[in-house]
């Protein structure tokens, strides 16, 4: 990420990470050890955001009683038949061509 202030750090990694982080370095053009590492790093904190919010909305889901449900399905089916009718390309204008 450009124009965002790195911080240096200093680790400590096995041999075999580092075998692999010196691969994915050779692998792609001018990457260096840091770039490869932010960018596993990147991956896994993605990954964590997206499992803690699978997390949550079932947590969400899982706390409702049964009216709450009803009404959740109920405004699902509504929104969902609303989203089918919209349309957001215009349709194609067919120009004669000038003989």
């Amino acid at each position: 990420m450009t124009g965002v202030r790195k911080v240096k750090l200093s680790i400590t990694l096995s041999a075999d990470l580092v075998r692999a982080l010196d691969r994915q370095a050779a692998a792609g053009a001018g990457r260096t050890r840091s770039s490869v590492l932010e960018s596993w790093l990147r991956s896994v904190e993605r990954s964590h955001r997206a499992r803690a919010l699978e997390e949550a909305v079932a947590a969400y889901y899982d706390s409702l009683d049964d009216e709450a449900r009803d009404d959740d399905e109920s405004l699902s089916r509504a929104l969902t038949g609303a989203a089918r009718r919209v349309h957001f390309d215009p349709p194609a204008v067919r120009r004669r061509r000038s003989a």
